[in-house]
């Protein structure tokens, strides 16, 4: 995808280079934007190993999402995608191979393991998607009446104390 940059530089020496990417639109006060979402990675010490970044089909830079400051792992990612801007694990496309003279010195090693990490947590749910699509395969699971209802994140509950414990690493 010609509109999702391979490479950026961002604010305090961020570096980025470009892992996968998705079609869709940027919902703004202006409308529905074409654009494309891009995972990111990056080696720069002061940012999170991934981060998405969304692209308007012209080369306007919309968003910035950090991605989970709490593991580098790609899973976290994937999982922010889903809940932040509704995109299934399957829906993403890997950048084209890069050559190697995209990169700044030493930089290369770390996003070929970044990008390998990512293909194994995406291919799965790439094939379970697909086979269940091409099968016509009924979901095994459904939401309850009303669907799947947000929990209140804030509340004082002893679940959200430990969710925080486990985050923050102290007693709220």
């Amino acid at each position: 995808m010609k509109s999702v940059p391979f490479y950026f530089s961002g604010d305090d020496d961020g570096h980025f280079y470009a892992l996968a990417w998705c079609d869709g639109f940027y919902v703004n006060s202006g409308g529905n934007v074409p654009s494309a979402i891009a995972i990111y990675f990056s080696p720069s010490p002061a940012f999170t190993r991934y981060s998405m970044s969304i692209h308007s089909l012209n080369g306007d830079h919309h968003l910035y999402h950090r991605g989970p400051d709490y593991t580098p792992a790609a899973e976290a990612i994937i999982i922010d995608g889903m809940v932040t801007f509704s995109v299934p694990p399957y829906a993403w496309t890997l950048v084209s191979k890069p050559e190697s003279s995209l990169f700044l010195a030493g930089h290369e090693p770390g996003y070929q393991q970044a990008r390998a990490d990512l293909c194994r947590c995406l291919y799965a749910p790439r094939m379970k998607a697909w086979s269940a699509a091409s099968l016509r395969s009924a979901p095994f699971f459904l939401p309850p009446k009303g669907g799947f209802v947000p929990r209140d994140a804030y509340a004082d509950t002893f679940e959200n104390q430990e969710f925080l414990q486990a985050t923050i690493g102290h007693e709220t």
